[in-house]
């Protein structure tokens, strides 16, 4: 089992099992600067349909998976 620690938008600690991920994007903003802007961050989507927002970037995801 592969598990991070990561946070999310609210700057809450979220366990992550990286075994169950299926792919990250970055979600596009239509609507910067107003509500629902997701300002800068990825998502993660799971193997069951899910998702999470998370703040850090792709490569501190990458040093924490080494």
């Amino acid at each position: 089992m592969n598990n991070l620690i990561l946070n999310n938008l609210k700057g809450e600690e979220v366990l992550v099992n990286w075994d169950n991920v299926t792919h990250v994007t970055r979600p596009e903003n239509y609507l910067l600067g107003q509500v629902g802007d997701l300002g800068d961050c990825i998502q993660i989507n799971f193997t069951n349909k899910q998702s999470v927002y998370i703040k850090e970037d792709i490569n501190q995801i990458k040093n924490k998976l080494k």
